[in-house]
């Protein structure tokens, strides 16, 4: 989990940022994705089947990089 240093206050979001220009693009919707599936689709049920065999207290699916990832994802580089 991202956790903000106390001393980077700064707005996360400018205010007149989303009337900007793009200048290395040639319109600012080319790379946004799509709507989610929706729930009574196939993909939609695919992809909850696998949060929850990923995501649950015992996993059977999670290979040695998962865990690390997982292990490296948790540790707060901040202290609380």
């Amino acid at each position: 989990m991202y956790r903000r240093p106390a001393d980077a206050m700064s707005p996360t979001v400018i205010a007149g940022l989303g009337r900007a220009r793009p200048f290395l693009l040639d319109r600012a919707d080319r790379f946004r994705s799509g709507p989610p599936p929706g729930p009574d689709t196939a993909t939609y049920r695919r992809d909850l089947a696998e949060v929850r065999r990923y995501g649950s207290a015992a996993p059977t699916d999670r290979t040695d990089g998962n865990r690390t990832v997982r292990r490296t994802m948790t540790q707060s580089v901040f202290p609380v």
